[in-house]
């Protein structure tokens, strides 16, 4: 579980990273909304690995 964490969170700051340093194409929005999608990403990261049947049961409704 440890390394699905650290994983997740290495993403996270990676991707942190390369917004913070304008290395995505510019959409004409403020940075911190990129960070969203982001966050959402990694913590399905973490729900998958935590609860597979919860994370199937989310992706089966469509949130």
């Amino acid at each position: 579980m440890k390394q699905v964490v650290l994983g997740a969170g290495l993403a996270f700051a990676v991707g942190v990273v390369l917004i913070a340093g304008e290395s995505y194409v510019h959409r004409g929005v403020p940075e911190w909304v990129l960070c969203v999608p982001l966050a959402f990403t990694c913590a399905g990261v973490l729900v998958r690995q935590r609860a597979p049947l919860a994370s199937l049961g989310l992706g089966w409704s469509g949130w």
